[in-house]
């Protein structure tokens, strides 16, 4: 009798330490689940931001400002639209390198927005100053204010929260002018840009700034 009473305790005992583990191999199993899925999770991208970028309106954008942004992530499209506006913003007061921009700029903006940010018209205008310029040393009321070298030295670019084809971006570059020789002044041109199947397809000039003035 003692023996049977022995027997069924320890089956007993065996049937729930058999439970314990197969309940406890359960559990882990779950949490090993919910780990690897927190683990997959994209980690918060980064600012695109180059102090040495190469030599390069229908929508509402206008009210738009860094805080409705998040930091773009460096794929090869976004530096091309890095280099894109560096070269939208730059500008020598030579003609070849005028040419060059208009070129270029032909080939990363769609046709709609080359055409309606007359880059084409800018061209012709400022190498007429430039001869103009060149030849007879002289300014005219327009040409005072559009005669200068403008060297990019700062590109950031901020992408959308909401539609990732919209930034916001602010390009640093220094100034210089025939008109005033001896001032190098410091600039921040801030823009609201569209891209579209890998071209530009607008850009909202928000502002330009002054940040400082240095005298020789």
């Amino acid at each position: 009798m003692i023996n049977k009473r022995n027997i069924i305790f320890f089956s007993v005992l065996f049937i729930i330490i058999g439970c314990f583990i197969w309940l406890s191999i359960i559990f882990n199993s779950k949490s090993d689940q919910k780990n690897k899925s927190q683990h997959s999770v994209p980690k918060t991208s980064q600012v695109v931001s180059s102090d040495k970028p190469e030599s390069l309106s229908g929508q509402d954008d206008t009210d738009k400002t860094p805080d409705s942004y998040e930091t773009s992530t460096s794929s090869q499209k976004q530096l091309d639209v890095e280099q894109a506006l560096s070269v939208f913003v730059s500008q020598k007061l030579n003609a070849v390198d005028v040419d060059s921009r208009e070129k270029y700029l032909k080939n990363a903006l769609t046709s709609t927005a080359f055409s309606g940010l007359q880059i084409e018209l800018d061209s012709i205008n400022v190498k007429k100053m430039i001869t103009t310029y060149e030849e007879k040393n002289e300014f005219t009321s327009s040409s005072k204010s559009i005669l200068a070298n403008k060297e990019v030295t700062n590109v950031s670019l901020f992408r959308d929260v909401s539609n990732a084809n919209y930034y916001y971006v602010e390009v640093k570059y220094t100034q210089t002018s025939p008109v005033m020789p001896n001032e190098k002044l410091s600039m921040v041109e801030k823009l609201n840009v569209s891209v579209d199947d890998d071209k530009i397809s607008d850009i909202i000039v928000l502002s330009i700034e002054t940040l400082k003035t240095d005298k020789e």
